[in-house]
């Protein structure tokens, strides 16, 4: 045994093997042996895992205790729809609902049986879903600096909110294994007549809930500021308006989400789909992707240097 040990061994000699610790009187190692440190190592001894020490076990306990506090937070939330009758315990669930078709149908059937009521109560439930999206952090310095722009867009966003009447739709009819010509002409008509009832502008009308912006910049930023839609490499973009046309496209014609490719009946249905999922945003990752909307940009400056030294 080094020296220094038996020196310490007549001060010192009531010893915890599991925790590896001693104590000057047997009072204090029987409280020691009643502590959660020493129960916690006890298991770790059990386990084969050497023990903590004092310092490691209380970050450990603090952690613990942020994260039982975290869990509570969020388990406090509790927010009904009267509209509805349903009461919901998380924040995300209760936005999918409101901007689910179903709760849209009872507020219109809400509506008609007490139109003032039931108006003002969702057009508060629909600005404080809004709200509650949060906004984009921007540095302290520029915090100041007040968009017009952007602000005469908020206000017409919410404008439109509470102005807003939601109809009721028509479920789609399925189509007939072998139908007859008169029969296609009037599936095509009702899709001509669905698309453009939600979207008659694609430079204009977002991609994602049907808004409509006076300007091609303000209505890229509302789809930016509401729905997180972020445009790839736009120091190469070329043609913006025509990305969001063939975005426009795709959605209202083809009922295809931007993401996933998933393929649905009917412009809503795909736009829920895109909102629920998170799927509002522009698929940017694989060869496939890149090429698809590839015409859109321009990346010759990137290789132009090795061009030339291939000349050379």
């Amino acid at each position: 045994m080094p020296a220094q040990q038996q020196s310490a061994q007549p001060t010192h000699p009531f010893t915890c093997n599991t925790c590896q610790v001693a104590f000057r009187s047997s009072e204090l190692q029987r409280s020691h042996m009643q502590t959660d440190w020493h129960r916690y190592n006890l298991k770790r001894r059990v386990a084969s895992l050497p023990p903590l020490s004092s310092e490691i076990f209380a970050e450990k306990v603090l952690a613990t205790k942020a994260s039982a506090a975290a869990t509570a937070a969020r388990a406090s939330f509790e927010k009904p729809c009267a509209v509805c009758q349903k009461t919901y315990y998380s924040e995300n669930a209760y936005n999918n609902h409101l901007n689910s078709q179903k709760h849209k149908v009872n507020v219109m059937r809400a509506q008609k049986a007490a139109p003032s009521t039931i108006r003002d109560d969702e057009t508060a439930s629909l600005l404080s879903s809004a709200f509650s999206m949060g906004e984009p952090i921007v540095e302290s310095g520029s915090k100041d600096a007040v968009d017009v722009e952007a602000e005469a867009e908020f206000s017409h966003v919410v404008d439109g909110i509470k102005n807003a009447s939601l109809e009721e739709k028509e479920p789609v009819s399925r189509r007939p294994t072998r139908p007859h010509h008169s029969t296609m002409e009037d599936d095509d008509a009702t899709s001509t007549a669905s698309t453009s009832k939600y979207n008659t502008n694609p430079k204009l009308n977002c991609l994602f809930c049907n808004f409509a912006s006076p300007t091609f910049p303000l209505n890229v930023q509302h789809m930016g500021r509401f729905h997180g839609m972020f445009i790839p490499e736009q120091d190469y973009l070329v043609d913006a308006e025509g990305l969001v046309t063939y975005l426009w496209n795709k959605i209202n014609e083809l009922h295809e989400c931007l993401y996933c490719g998933k393929a649905v009946h009917t412009t809503p249905g795909i736009q829920t789909h895109m909102r629920d999922r998170g799927h509002c945003m522009i698929a940017f990752e694989s060869e496939a992707e890149l090429v698809e909307i590839g015409q859109f940009y321009d990346f010759s400056s990137t290789y132009s240097d090795a061009e030339d030294d291939d000349d050379d």
